[in-house]
């Protein structure tokens, strides 16, 4: 909200609202059809969230797996090769 729209009077702000019926139909099936898209948008997000939260709790799990029992189970070799930088554990594991 601007300056502008603070300093207006309820008066003033109550004239500015035409409250035609049709036009508040409108303005309802509007603010629904936003309410339905961001609900949406956010159940996606929702979804996105909680894969990427399983999937850091089984690489952390491996990454255990992989710390205790000398290093040769856990991540597949192919994604070892894809990632290398990021599974370089210090040599003496």
């Amino acid at each position: 909200l601007s300056e502008s729209h603070v300093k207006l009077s309820w008066r003033t702000a109550i004239e500015r609202l035409d409250l035609q019926p049709d036009r508040l139909d409108r303005q309802q099936s509007r603010i629904r059809a936003e309410h339905r898209e961001t609900t949406s948008r956010v159940r996606l997000l929702h979804r996105l969230f909680r894969h990427l939260k399983t999937w850091n709790l089984h690489h952390r799990h491996r990454m255990n797996e992989r710390m205790w029992n000398g290093g040769s189970d856990g991540i597949p070799r192919r994604r070892l090769r894809r990632h290398r930088h990021f599974v370089s554990w210090p040599s003496d594991f």
